[in-house]
């Protein structure tokens, strides 16, 4: 058997990357956050799993869009963190 075969088998986020990168936060993370912070905007979320009034979606990538002056949450695509990263440090200068 090769690593690759095994890999596979035992990562099936590899096949099916919205089991990754489509989660949302759980209450109990987010809540003593957003206490904390006051989010406005959530950058990586869906119709379905967005913590903030203002978000956006896969559609209307985060990565293209101003986080401005907003506050940000981001739950960023686990598959893809390198630019997720290095977008929230530019927005922040």
């Amino acid at each position: 058997m090769s690593l690759v075969g095994f890999s596979a088998r035992n990562h099936p986020q590899q096949a099916v990357r919205d089991a990754v990168d489509d989660r949302g936060t759980l209450p109990a993370i987010f809540d003593p956050l957003h206490a904390e912070h006051r989010f406005t905007l959530d950058v990586a979320a869906s119709h379905a799993n967005h913590r903030c009034a203002d978000y956006f979606t896969r559609e209307d990538d985060g990565l293209l869009r101003s986080w401005g002056a907003e506050r940000v949450w981001c739950n960023p695509p686990y598959s893809r963190l390198e630019p997720w990263l290095a977008k929230a440090w530019a927005e922040m200068f």
